[in-house]
């Protein structure tokens, strides 16, 4: 009895992984696809503005922890 509720659930599992991975080909298709068997591939144009966002992101990111630490620094009340 034990033996079949474990030989269910790794099946449950196994099946859980299979629909996991399938997601995430899936998402993953949005952003970016894969080339021929040379292996390169290319990003999709919603990947591309996904980059530039990021990018930018960084670039605010950073600009405004600068601008907080020399506030800090400055005494500026």
């Amino acid at each position: 009895m034990i033996e079949a509720i474990m030989s269910t659930l790794s099946s449950v599992v196994e099946s859980f992984g299979g629909v996991l991975g399938k997601v995430f080909n899936g998402i993953t298709s949005i952003f970016y696809t894969p080339g021929a068997s040379d292996g390169a591939g290319q990003l999709t144009f919603l990947g591309i503005i996904l980059l530039i966002s990021v990018g930018a992101s960084l670039v605010y990111w950073g600009f405004k922890l600068i601008t907080s630490l020399i506030s800090k620094v400055g005494g500026k009340k």
